[in-house]
């Protein structure tokens, strides 16, 4: 009888080149070559992996993030992420309008946008000022349709990011239509909110520092460390999507931590590094025109979409570093684990062996 298709050992490029064999706790073939701690076989957190099992990490992620076609998922995201902008903020504002001034919102939406290219963000506030202009403060009416139109278009984007984490974990999608709704709206309506939250903590933030009275240079501290606050929020979100979007048995929250901390840093590095290539190097409007914004958006979005897929292929390739079950619940052995990237070990970089040294 075959080895399941979970029980494999990768090559680094396809997904089943070859089986393996677990005996005793000890990975019997290629890998058996060297002692398990070499490399971080027997590592139970990451911190336990050593320099050569990081170059491995590194050798595969690059590969894999090829092979899984990241940066296609990412443009899909992209696509539908610039499709349910322009409602979701008309939703948000609406919302906002229900408890507090809609003209506050639009102006903390344009806050927040500064962490986007320069046309992008202006395009956010001309969208935000014309919304702010047509709504009717107050309209339970208005807000609910606004909030359900936003949700189903901006699932959509959910919908391939989804797609794209299960590619990146090498699983394929088998959940039930009903429950794979409840999985999407959840995670839609939980960007929503955290949209409005961001917008609540930065807008609040400041009327508190002035009713308050707070002196500076307190007054400016406190105002500063909105946005590592945010950031902070940013990882707990990407967190969640690394644990719950992909169908799998969840993985422990410290194989979620390096993916998460890297896909939050080269989100703000990219996004201030766009930024900055925009405003000092190129003008989209010179070179595409009219829909110069629009594409300076798109481009934001794919960025976003392409580190968080970049981050899941790091937490992959970790899980696959170690022979131990990086999944919740019971130690489960190698085959048994309802997860290819904790049932499979990865290879090493073969520029990173004995051999190759000897060589």
């Amino acid at each position: 009888m075959d080895a399941p298709a979970w029980w494999r050992l990768d090559d680094g490029v396809g997904r089943s080149p070859g089986t393996f064999a677990h005996l005793g706790g000890t990975v019997v073939g290629q890998q058996a070559r060297e002692p398990l701690g070499e490399r971080g076989r027997s590592a139970d957190v990451p911190n336990d992996i050593p320099k050569r099992g990081w170059q491995d990490i590194a050798w595969r992620v690059v590969r894999a993030a090829r092979r899984d076609r990241v940066t296609m998922f990412a443009a899909g995201v992209a696509f539908y992420a610039l499709l349910a902008l322009f409602p979701t903020i008309a939703a948000v504002i609406s919302v906002w309008g229900l408890l507090f001034d809609p003209v506050e919102a639009g102006r903390q939406l344009y806050t927040i946008s500064r962490f986007m290219p320069p046309d992008a963000a202006n395009l956010i506030d001309q969208q935000a000022q014309d919304v702010v202009e047509s709504i009717e403060s107050g309209n339970v009416l208005t807000a609910l349709a606004g909030l359900l139109i936003a949700m189903f278009i901006a699932s959509k984007a959910v919908s391939v990011l989804v797609i794209g984490l299960n590619a990146v974990y090498g699983e394929q999608e088998q959940r039930s239509l009903l429950y794979r709704g409840v999985v999407l709206v959840s995670l839609t309506f939980g960007l929503i909110c955290m949209t409005l939250v961001s917008l609540g903590f930065i807008a609040i933030v400041p009327a508190l520092v002035d009713r308050l009275m707070i002196e500076p240079p307190m007054d400016r501290v406190l105002q500063w460390l909105r946005w590592p606050a945010l950031l902070v929020l940013m990882s707990l979100l990407i967190a969640l999507l690394y644990r719950f979007a992909p169908y799998r048995r969840s993985p422990q929250w410290r194989w979620l931590s390096y993916g998460t901390l890297f896909a939050t840093l080269m989100w703000l590095l990219g996004s201030g590094g766009l930024s900055l290539y925009v405003r000092y190097f190129s003008t989209f409007s010179e070179l595409y025109g009219s829909i110069g914004a629009v594409v300076a958006l798109m481009l934001w979005f794919w960025l976003s979409a392409f580190v968080v897929l970049f981050g899941a292929e790091l937490n992959s390739e970790m899980e696959r570093q170690t022979c131990h079950d990086t999944t919740v619940g019971e130690a489960r052995p190698l085959g048994e684990r309802e997860a290819f990237a904790a049932d499979t070990i990865g290879v090493e970089n073969p520029w990173n062996s004995d051999n190759t040294a000897r060589k």
